[in-house]
């Protein structure tokens, strides 16, 4: 993420191979991919929801956030 010309080249390229695919929501999960997914989110105008790496035991008790 330091590199962020790079950073944005994984993502376009990411997407490129998943573009194909319907979908109505990207889910990133714990750790580097929940910011690709962010920047895949951001860049094509998908909703996105992130995937807890543990489910808490406190607050919504959710493995998930966001809505879908």
């Amino acid at each position: 993420m330091s590199y962020s010309s790079l950073f944005k080249e994984v993502s376009v390229a990411m997407w490129v191979v998943v573009a194909f695919v319907k979908c109505y929501v990207i889910c990133g999960v714990p750790y580097i991919a929940l910011p690709i997914a962010t920047c895949i989110s951001f860049q094509n105008n998908v909703p996105m929801v992130m995937q807890w790496k543990d489910v808490k035991d406190y607050h919504t008790k959710k493995g998930h956030q966001g809505g879908f």
